[in-house]
């Protein structure tokens, strides 16, 4: 008869593991504790501007849900147009599933969106639609898909000077930064009359302009820059006053 044996030690022993486990590792705190919310089920029911999703989940509440780990351009920035459109083609009144990542924001949960098994996000990266967020760590995978999409010049990667959103976006904000500048000195009678009466010159080339020329002293390199309080004083030190509004290369006659 065979001998039957008792694995009950077995029981013991995990059990023994799983109480010092209990006391070496000590319990989160609320500060350190982050849960997603859980996955849900929903209908896309539009695109917004920056290409994130408007969904009506299957209890009724609506949801604003960006593409977790990619940066879509948004419609004001070249192929931005043309990542609207897939999403729209591809997602607008089908029924997906979301999975959330990280903590839920006030006003968008960062998600991953499946259809049916696949993975649209990681997908639409891969066809060349997106970016690889800067900012999430991901799965090498996805690091994978973008640097696919790169080498078959598909989707945005098809322009060789497609530039990443968060770039593009600090480019247009400083562009309109220094329009507002430049707009509060042409618009500003006090500034504009200091300007044209205070002038630019370059040390190397012996010439000047008012400081108004920008056009002239702003390509000049920062070094060669040197402050000039009056024409009378220009021309005794040996410097030419160029015509501002013709080149910026000819002299002005004297």
């Amino acid at each position: 008869m065979p001998t039957i044996r008792h694995p009950f030690w077995r029981f013991q022993l995990l059990a023994g593991l799983c109480a010092v486990l209990s006391i070496s590792i000590p319990p989160l705190s609320e500060a350190d504790e982050h849960t997603a919310p859980p996955p849900f089920f929903a209908k896309v029911e539009g695109v917004t501007v920056t290409n994130s999703l408007i969904v009506r989940k299957d209890g009724g509440d609506q949801q604003q849900v960006v593409l977790a780990f990619l940066s879509i351009p948004t419609l004001d920035q070249p192929y931005g147009e043309r990542s609207n459109q897939v999403l729209q083609s591809q997602l607008l009144n089908r029924r997906v599933s979301v999975r959330p990542i990280g903590e839920a924001k006030d006003d968008y949960v960062l998600g991953l969106v499946y259809v049916r098994d696949n993975n649209f996000n990681l997908d639409f990266l891969q066809r060349g639609h997106a970016w690889l967020d800067f900012f999430q760590i991901s799965h090498p995978a996805w690091k994978a898909a973008q640097a696919s999409a790169r080498a078959s010049g598909r989707g945005l990667y098809a322009d060789p000077n497609a530039m990443h959103p968060i770039p593009w976006k600090n480019q247009m904000d400083n562009a309109r930064r220094l329009q507002t500048m430049t707009n509060e000195v042409a618009t500003d009678p006090n500034i504009t009359s200091v300007l044209s009466n205070t002038f630019i010159g370059h040390r190397n080339e012996k010439t000047y302009v008012a400081a108004s020329c920008f056009k002239v002293w702003s390509e000049w390199p920062k070094l060669a820059w040197v402050p000039i309080t009056t024409r009378e004083g220009a021309m005794a030190d040996g410097y030419q006053e160029l015509d501002c509004s013709s080149t910026g290369i000819s002299a002005v006659p004297q």
